[in-house]
């Protein structure tokens, strides 16, 4: 015998559980009665096709109201009430905050920090410190570094062109005299020749 099975729908728009596994729909509690229990949706609380995704969609709205919160007691406990107080309003927590978002949290409002780098050292005793961070260079950072590097180039090369050109010209003027005293030198030795063979002659 074959039998077929037929998703379940929730919601107004007829969710198919069939389609999306996220289909809710907001849960239904009974209440006791003189004459028979009736039921009271009370808000937040949603129930659909699978009971995590449904709990997680789910917000601590009714937490916030007394009369919500006294018919959960109600349907919770019968004899006796439960000792819970209302939640109170909180700029950082709003009530319709889902469940899923509360665990992401860690059900923490506000961090407050205390940060103490004395106790942290004397803790941890480190015998060196070193940190690390990365630079973003900006636009006009990049063009402020090219200009000023082209700048140093330039007065670099100044400077360097200064010293070739008193470089080449000690050069030539060292060369220039030393042309000038060989000639001057040959022409010694030549008059001293002749002055010896004269003598000689003679």
């Amino acid at each position: 015998m074959d039998v077929l099975t037929r998703p379940q729908k929730y919601g107004t728009h007829n969710c198919s559980c069939g389609i999306q596994s996220n289909c809710t729909n907001l849960a239904e509690f009974p209440f006791p009665a003189l004459e028979e229990p009736f039921i009271q949706h009370l808000p937040g609380f949603l129930h659909g096709c699978m009971m995590l995704d449904s709990l997680l969609q789910s917000t601590l709205t009714c937490l916030y109201n007394e009369t919500c919160l006294g018919f959960m007691q109600a349907s919770i406990y019968y004899s006796k009430p439960l000792p819970v107080k209302v939640l109170t309003y909180s700029s950082l927590t709003m009530p319709n905050t889902t469940i899923e978002t509360l665990l992401n949290q860690m059900f923490i409002s506000q961090w407050f920090e205390n940060t103490s780098f004395d106790l942290y050292f004397k803790q941890c005793a480190p015998q060196s410190c070193e940190y690390s961070y990365v630079l973003e260079y900006n636009s006009l950072y990049v063009v402020t570094t090219l200009i000023a590097l082209f700048g140093g180039l330039t007065s670099g090369l100044h400077f360097l062109v200064k010293i070739l050109a008193i470089i080449i010209y000690k050069v030539i003027d060292w060369r220039r005299k030393k042309s000038q005293i060989v000639p001057n030198l040959t022409l010694s030795n030549i008059i001293v020749n002749i002055e010896d063979n004269e003598e000689t002659s003679g």
